[in-house]
């Protein structure tokens, strides 16, 4: 699997998210969305299971009509 450069993980301390990004690659990801007005829709979920890494949720794209 191809790296997205944008990971998340829940901080054990307060249960918040904390998204580490690399920036060219998330400007990249979203230059290649559809948006609305300059907006895009993102879901970010929980994993079933932490990864090896520790992250715990993904995002994916709500495309919007």
């Amino acid at each position: 699997m191809q790296k997205k450069g944008f990971y998340f993980r829940q901080n054990e301390r307060d249960g918040s998210l904390m998204l580490n990004v690399n920036v060219g690659d998330f400007k990249a990801f979203l230059d290649t969305l559809p948006n609305k007005d300059g907006w895009v829709k993102l879901r970010i979920f929980e994993r079933d299971k932490k990864d090896e890494k520790g992250f715990t949720h993904n995002m994916e794209v709500i495309h919007q009509h």
